[in-house]
């Protein structure tokens, strides 16, 4: 998954922990999703200051990948020192998802612009460090690094 994919997700309350995934649907599941037709799709919004707290946490890590672009091993480092400083945050987004909140559009918006235009260039030289790619991982499935 390209990070811009990955952080375009982060902004949609898609992809920050396993949570986020929508779990595969029982045929009973579904089944009682069709008996609430007025429900399909509708989505409460995520609260504004939650939304302020991810775009800090997010434009902390875009600054964490621009000052260490040069450093693959420095990046991925401070990547995961980033991410598990602020585990009550992802698990705050991800209980948002939980609860069928969604980013308001202004959030989700600025992490796709940050990201095409200050992560995704950072990201040229570490884009493919194994390192790199699994401290970032790590927002899809938060868990503390190794």
């Amino acid at each position: 998954m390209s990070l811009i994919r990955t952080f375009t997700l982060l902004a949609a309350l898609g992809a920050a922990s396993p949570t986020f995934a929508d779990p595969p649907k029982a045929p009973a599941q579904a089944d009682k999703k069709a008996d609430k037709p007025a429900d399909k799709g509708k989505k409460e919004p995520l609260s504004q200051a939650t939304a302020d707290k991810f775009i800090a946490f997010f434009d902390k890590l875009v600054e964490i990948a621009v000052a260490t672009k040069d450093d693959c091993a420095k990046m991925a480092t401070a990547v995961n020192g980033h991410v598990d400083a602020n585990q009550a945050l992802l698990k705050e987004i991800a209980d948002a998802k939980a609860q069928n909140k969604e980013a308001p559009q202004a959030m989700k918006d600025h992490v796709t612009q940050k990201t095409r235009d200050e992560l995704q260039p950072a990201m040229a030289k570490c884009g493919q460090d194994k390192a790199v790619l699994t401290a970032f991982g790590r927002l899809r499935g938060s868990r503390p690094a190794k």
